[in-house]
């Protein structure tokens, strides 16, 4: 008689996806299974009454329908299995077999008749299993067959729509509708067929591109499961900007319009109208007549790398960044000048000339961009002689606990320290002004 090989044929099911504990129902439970004498649901009823009479090979003897020759399962559309376990209640000896999509043997077990779950070595991308008779009986009878684990669904995602890309200078921005499923779990995004990111979110930006090649973009959707959708596509081509005209400029800012004689202030280099500068190399000039200068204060990411020495009023100052991040496209103030007025009248903080420098070249300063600040230098003692005295200090003593608006202010600063009382602030003040001024000694 003809030879049988009794090989599990296919199952055609769609399975929902689902996680099987070892007697709550498998993976097979309920489901028909193909068979060329009919579909068989007798193993999988959860009912041990019933059955199946599995052939063996090499038997001579037996004819259908008498003896079935095999249960097949296999799962079809997009679904697959990862097997972990089995039971089986047979009476005699089976081999079960595992095939993938491609129908490719990707596992061989001999399996055991006992009615108990059975752990197994687990078995990813499961497609279809296959079960036959391996014992010396002629006929084995299969109650209840099921295996345990997780089904997947393979269905892929829809491709994204309405895929669109700015280019700019070497990259480009793609944006696209987010994907409507449920179980999305990114985008794939590809630079010429080849993978270049992945993102969660429906816009990426591609980098590193060549100005003037033509790039094919494409973007496709992947669930949790990692089943892809087919890709949206776009050509894009990066472009330079165009240079900007910009004017490099050199600003100083004093923020008081005036200020006491003798007092401190604080002038600000700013630079403005400049993109992705890094480096700077400039001279100042300051009235000398009417201000000390005192020294720099470097702002933070801008670190002076030369020692500027005072040339009659003349400070030059060579900076540079401390980082990408500190590159300068706005208005930024690198620098802070300190002086002190010593003589009233108008004093002038200039910025004469200057350079700078981003990683392609550098640029001077025109003349019209290097501006200058000035502050008006005003006589602060008491009684505006331009010169802290014993007067000053007499005044006050007179006007003590005074409101210091109801003094005079035509002849008299009696407002120099603390509130608007004329009180041990202001004297205190005094008393330091002289003492601090090494012209103005006692008579002795």
């Amino acid at each position: 008689m003809k030879k049988m090989f009794l090989i599990l044929l296919l199952l055609i099911v769609a399975l929902p996806v689902k996680n099987a504990s070892a007697f709550s129902g498998g993976l097979l439970n309920g489901l028909a299974s193909y068979n060329p004498y009919g579909n068989v649901t007798t193993t999988t009823d959860g009912d041990a009454s019933t059955y199946w009479d599995l052939v063996k090979t090499s038997d001579a003897g037996a004819s259908a329908p008498t003896y079935k020759a095999g249960l097949a399962y296999k799962l079809t559309g997009s679904d697959r299995m990862t097997v972990s376990s089995y039971r089986l209640k047979a009476t005699g000896n089976f081999i079960m077999y595992m095939y993938n999509a491609a129908g490719s043997e990707i596992s061989k077990q001999t399996i055991t008749a006992d009615d108990t779950v059975h752990t197994i070595a687990t078995v990813q991308n499961v497609r279809q299993i296959s079960l036959f008779n391996s014992s010396s009986t002629a006929v084995a009878r299969v109650y209840e067959f099921d295996v345990f684990g997780t089904a997947h669904d393979l269905t892929a995602p829809k491709v994204p729509t309405d895929l669109i890309g700015n280019a700019n200078d070497g990259e480009v921005i793609l944006n696209w509708n987010a994907n409507s499923e449920s179980d999305i779990a990114g985008y794939r995004v590809y630079k010429d067929g080849i993978l270049y990111t992945t993102v969660t979110t429906p816009t990426a930006t591609v980098t590193g591109l060549t100005n003037g090649t033509n790039y094919t973009f494409s973007v496709s959707a992947i669930d949790n499961v990692a089943n892809e959708s087919g890709k949206a596509n776009i050509v894009l081509t990066p472009i330079q900007d165009p240079k900007p005209i910009l004017k490099p400029t050199l600003d100083v800012v004093i923020v008081p319009e005036k200020i006491g004689l003798g007092q401190e202030f604080t002038a600000d280099i700013s630079l403005k109208n400049v993109k992705d500068i890094y480096a700077e190399d400039f001279e100042l000039k300051y009235d000398n007549e009417h201000l000390q200068y005192i020294g720099f204060e470097e702002a933070t990411g801008y670190k002076v790398y030369n020692k500027p020495v005072d040339q009659n009023g003349a400070l030059r100052f060579v900076i540079a960044s401390q980082g990408e991040e500190y590159g300068i496209s706005k208005d930024t103030i690198i620098l802070k000048l300190k002086f002190k007025a010593k003589a009233i009248g108008t004093a002038v903080v200039d910025s004469t000339k200057g350079r700078v420098a981003n990683t392609e070249g550098e640029y001077d300063l025109d003349k019209e961009n290097c501006l200058e600040d000035s502050i008006i230098i005003e006589a602060s003692d008491v009684n505006k002689s331009g010169e802290y005295t014993l007067v000053d200090l007499a005044i006050d003593a007179k006007y003590f606990k005074y409101l210091a608006a109801d003094v005079d202010p035509s002849k008299y600063n009696s407002q120099q320290a603390g509130d608007e009382y004329v009180n041990d602030d202001d004297l205190l003040f005094i008393v330091e002004q002289i003492l601090n001024n090494p012209d103005y000694l006692p008579n002795i």
